[in-house]
């Protein structure tokens, strides 16, 4: 037996290999001598019941089995604890008597398994004839008897026996030893190598049944045994019934059993009829006790060796049909699954069988199969009929084969596409007794190759309709195939890239991204592109590869020329850089003229100031110097002198409050609060609306620029509060957050869908869109929150250093 089964009996130890493996011997070693020394001890009890010689002598079988189941080179450990246990066994035997007997068992073993191993292979099977018929003929025959011979010559050499008859009338030493081996090997080796083999597949329960009727057979061959051997007083034809009585049984036994358990039984039954016969009882009994054991074992070896035929020739029968009704099954089911009928066409008869599958695929009924080939002609389409009926002429007149398609018109209405094929049988004499051939359901398969062929005829005009190049890869970067719409797009001939490498082809710069691009294709199936720059044609192309997995070990690299979209992309990102120049120029230029217009106001209001609110002021001195000179009629309150005076003091009011809100004097000579105060102040009575003013701390001191932009935002703020929020309130909120500036203007007027305002350069008005302006190029921002009707709050913030 090959080393598995050696492994699977030993122990599974968790050691290294080689410590595994010494494990192993030491335990089949030990096994092997504790069963050896066990048979010993078997026979010497037959003995000791007062057989004279033991029936069967089972040391030797032991020693055989033990092999039958190790690999050669695993004997010595065997064999070599045998000789152990032989001289445990026997201690006062001299050396010579153990050494005769211990090889005449050792040869024995010896002999069958290395006959058998050459013949019959590793794996000795018993339920096999041809291997049982070796292993009786060589280890339970001709090596008991070479090994009995040389053990009958060992025992008159060495004077350790009785080298002829042990008494008139008995049998000789090579005999006793011949047949007691014998039938050792016959009736145990079976059953101990099927034990075995048992317990390395982890001792499988038996079926209940099979162990009953197992139990049956042997109790009921004992009976017969006990019968055969008791002690009758009949006649020659009673005794030779009862000598046969076991027969019948044991034929039972070969029939249902394996041949361990016809071994099993058949020892069973030696026993017991060893016993009787040894003590005169049976219808074997002669002039001595031994000549009777002796005359069982030739009667049981005659019922053993065509029993242990029998079983195995019908366990391979068995076998055999089991291994063909498993072939047929599964030819049926591949048949069935093929959509393929069979059909045997008798020309003797002129009869055609049809099998299910067959008569499935015509439509014929199963009640009323077509027999003929007349009726099996009218299920085929009326347009295929006379063609098939002259292919079919010459296989029904016994030459030539069949093989044609037609269409098979079924009774619903329905068309199926068939394959036929058939070939002549011929006799011995060359005479065409049948045809037999297979009809092949292709319907599915004809609509598969015609969608198969309209879907490569689609990929065809789709491909052909492309301007991508497409080339197939392998995983070493290898040119396998292309497919090119317009050939001259290809940068070199197809027989400059083909058979070659990406390396070998592409320069190194592109042709290293491209082979990482291939490896993380196949690594991760997604694709992979890679856009890269070649001179084309006299002026730089641009391409886009897309890689994506073709299976486990090639890639499909879409080849796309991306120069117009690259030069698009080109031109645009140059139209945007112009004009993002162009908005920052826009955007410089609105600063400097928001910065030109505040040194205007600051300078008209300046020369307003020091010049027409001088000359109005000097006016209304010089009216006041001519009233009091007036008579007094004409200097009277409600006179027309007085009233040019209010005129006068009218215009010096509304030229200061120009110059004011041009520029703010009072935000050069008293800082930010005191102007927003003033402000806000002049804002509430001119409009009748209530302004609060908040300031936190630390604005003592702010940057003239910031001053500017803060005051200039709560103007314009307080603008749209008087002109648009219908509020009678409002209020004014400035404190310093680390080195920013912030300002809050917030009313509970109006409000607006501040939304709209969102988009200051387009929806916006004008004055939001200037308090934005002025806070971002002071580097700060500003933020408008509003809704209908429920107020506006306007948050800016402007860096105090920047």
């Amino acid at each position: 037996m090959p080393d598995a089964s050696a492994r699977a009996v030993s122990p599974r130890l968790s050691l290294p290999r080689s410590l595994a493996r010494v494990a192993s011997v030491a335990t089949w070693a030990l096994g092997v001598a504790l069963a050896y020394a066990l048979a010993i001890a078997a026979g010497h009890w037959l003995i000791a019941t007062g057989v004279v010689f033991a029936p069967l002598w089972p040391p030797g079988a032991v020693l055989l089995a033990a092999l039958l189941l190790l690999p050669p080179r695993r004997w010595w450990s065997v064999l070599l604890a045998a000789v152990v246990a032989h001289v445990v066994t026997h201690p006062a035997d001299p050396p010579a008597t153990q050494g005769v007997f211990y090889l005449s068992g050792a040869g024995t073993a010896a002999f069958g398994a290395g006959t058998l191993r050459r013949l019959a292979g590793p794996d000795l099977r018993f339920d096999r004839l041809r291997p049982m018929a070796l292993f009786i003929a060589l280890a339970g025959l001709v090596g008991p008897a070479l090994v009995s011979g040389i053990t009958a010559a060992g025992v008159a050499a060495f004077g350790v026996g009785h080298a002829g008859r042990l008494h008139d009338g008995q049998p000789t030493t090579w005999d006793v030893r011949f047949f007691s081996t014998a039938l050792a090997v016959l009736l145990l080796v079976p059953v101990l190598t099927a034990l075995a083999r048992w317990v390395a597949a982890g001792a499988p329960r038996p079926r209940r049944e099979r162990v009953i009727e197992g139990l049956l057979v042997a109790l009921v061959l004992t009976g017969a045994s006990a019968i055969a051997a008791a002690p009758f007083a009949d006649g020659a034809a009673a005794a030779a019934f009862r000598l046969i009585l076991p027969l019948p049984f044991a034929l039972w036994a070969a029939a249902r059993f394996r041949p361990h358990a016809v071994s099993a039984v058949l020892g069973v039954s030696l026993l017991a009829s060893a016993l009787a016969a040894a003590n005169g009882h049976g219808p074997l009994v002669g002039a001595s006790s031994a000549a009777n054991v002796l005359s069982l074992q030739i009667v049981v070896t005659a019922i053993a060796v065509p029993a242990l035929l029998l079983s195995a020739l019908m366990r391979e029968t068995e076998d055999t049909a089991a291994a063909v009704r498993r072939s047929e099954e599964r030819m049926s089911l591949a048949l069935d699954a093929s959509q393929t009928g069979t059909w045997d066409f008798d020309l003797a008869t002129g009869r055609i069988d049809w099998s299910d599958i067959n008569r499935r695929i015509l439509g014929a009924a199963e009640d009323e199969p077509p027999t003929r080939p007349e009726e099996f002609l009218a299920l085929v389409h009326p347009d295929d009929r006379e063609r098939l009926r002259r292919v079919l002429a010459p296989a029904l007149a016994g030459s030539g084969e069949i093989d044609s398609d037609f269409r098979a018109l079924r009774p619903d209405g329905s068309v199926r596409w068939i394959h036929g094929r058939g070939v002549v049988v011929r006799d011995e004499a060359g005479r065409a007794i049948r045809v037999v051939g297979i009809n092949i359901d292709t319907t599915e398969r004809r609509a598969a190759e015609a969608a198969l062929r309209e879907s490569e005829s689609r990929n065809r005009a789709i491909l052909a309709a492309l301007p991508d190049l497409m080339f197939v890869i392998d995983r070493a970067g290898t040119y396998v195939d292309f497919h090119a719409g317009d050939p001259s797009e290809l940068l070199v001939p197809p027989e400059q890239f083909l058979g070659r490498t990406v390396r070998e082809v592409m320069p190194p710069h592109i042709a290293e991204p491209v082979e990482a691009a291939i490896d993380e294709a196949l690594r991760t199936g997604g694709p992979v592109v890679v856009e890269y720059t070649l001179p084309f044609r006299g002026k730089p192309s641009h391409y886009e590869a897309r890689i994506v997995r073709l299976g486990p070990d090639r890639v499909l690299s879409v080849i796309r020329d991306v120069t117009e979209r690259k030069d698009a992309e080109a031109a645009v990102a140059q139209r945007e850089e112009a004009l993002r120049r162009s908005h920052a120029e826009a955007r410089a230029l609105a600063a400097r003229l928001l910065v030109a217009q505040e040194d205007e106001r600051r300078r008209v209001a300046r020369e307003i100031h020091d010049d027409v609110v001088q000359q109005v002021a000097a006016l209304g001195i010089a009216l006041s110097t001519v009233k009091r000179r007036l008579p007094p009629k004409l200097a009277a309150e409600d006179g027309p002198f007085a009233d040019l005076q209010r005129r006068v003091d009218a215009l010096a009011e509304s030229v200061r409050a120009i110059s004011h809100r041009l520029h703010s004097a009072v935000l050069d000579e008293a800082g930010l609060v005191t102007a927003l105060r003033s402000h806000c102040a002049d804002v509430g009575r001119a409009a009748g609306i209530d302004i609060r003013v908040e300031a936190g701390e630390g604005l003592e001191r702010i940057p003239g620029d910031c001053a500017v932009v803060a005051y200039r935002v709560v103007q314009e703020a307080l603008r749209n509060v008087v002109k648009h929020a219908g509020a009678t309130e409002a209020e004014v909120a400035v404190w310093r957050a680390g080195d920013d500036l912030h300002i809050r203007i917030s009313d509970p007027g109006a409000g607006f869908d501040a939304g709209d305002a969102g988009e200051l350069g387009r929806r916006a008005g004008l004055g939001l869109v200037s308090m934005a302006e002025r806070a971002r190029l002071a580097g700060g921002s500003l933020t408008v929150h509003s809704r209908p009707h429920a107020g506006t709050r306007v948050e800016a913030r402007i860096p105090l250093q920047g």
